[in-house]
């Protein structure tokens, strides 16, 4: 277990992704293109459960095997002492590489002569498959002047950067806050985040119907965070009470493609939380 947890720090370090499918093709040389399984019966368990969520992006197939137990010694006891500096370890390792604590939790009730396979709900709860866009709600919220604001925030698959939402009342109507925090937020990834986005045109859809442009936006660096801030037109409250999707599109050159912000968020739910922030 040691071992797999320096090969996912290793993996991560590295920058590299991780993927699991049921089985491995490769193209035979001089076929035309014919291709040939290699591996077949593709399991990744155990430990390898424990080093494949090294990957900046992990990518779990349909019908891909990822299982999980207890952690054991081949002596015998761990011991107690043992046992609490061991779930510490895991729980911190899992953390820092954006799985879900119920992953260690749900492999402690699996004895170490078992594996429990995990669903492709679990891949997606434990947040060990990144790629699927995470469902996040609208949610109300307060700043620290007491003003009511509905916030969401999702993490974009891919880049694994994170994007947030905040509808806010002000004297010419609603505002709207988009915040962007790169993968990395190093300040090099922030300066280089900054010169990708400053000035750029920013647009608003709801179920594909434009409702907004912002030719020349303005950014500023918060908490680790790009920020700018947009006037929401006076039609806008209306469409995102009764619409379905919100989407966020920015124009951002090819060199900076990993900065892009772009994302669609559903709206459901949206329209109570409006009431109270805008009343």
């Amino acid at each position: 277990m040691a071992g797999a947890i320096d090969l996912g720090r290793a993996i991560r370090e590295l920058g590299f992704n991780t993927c699991l499918a049921p089985s491995y093709s490769r193209v035979i040389p001089n076929s035309g293109g014919a291709e040939e399984t290699f591996v077949k019966d593709v399991v990744c368990a155990s430990a390898c459960s424990v080093a494949i969520v090294g990957g900046v992006n992990r990518l779990i197939e349909n019908d891909a095997r990822l299982g999980i137990h207890q952690f054991y010694s081949a002596r015998g006891n761990v011991g107690d002492g043992a046992t609490q500096v061991t779930v510490v370890v895991l729980a911190k390792y899992f953390e820092s590489m954006g799985v879900s604590r119920e992953l260690l939790n749900s492999a402690s009730l699996v004895s170490p002569d078992k594996i429990y396979w995990l669903s492709a709900t679990d891949l997606r709860d434990f947040q060990i498959d990144n790629m699927i866009l995470s469902a996040s709600r609208w949610r109300l919220d307060a700043l620290q002047d007491g003003t009511v604001v509905a916030t969401i925030a999702q993490i974009k698959p891919g880049q694994q950067s994170r994007v947030a939402l905040t509808i806010v009342k002000k004297a010419d109507g609603a505002q709207l806050a988009i915040a962007y925090a790169p993968n990395k937020r190093d300040p090099k990834s922030l300066n280089d985040a900054l010169r990708a986005l400053q000035d750029n045109e920013l647009d608003l859809f709801i179920d594909g119907v434009h409702i907004a442009a912002y030719p020349r936006t303005k950014w500023m660096v918060k908490d680790e965070s790009l920020v700018t801030f947009v006037s929401l037109p006076a039609k806008a409250p209306l469409a995102l009470s009764s619409g379905k999707s919100l989407k966020v599109s920015m124009s951002v050159a090819n060199a900076f493609r990993e900065y892009d912000p772009s994302l669609d968020f559903k709206l459901d739910g949206i329209g109570r939380f409006l009431s109270a922030v805008l009343k």
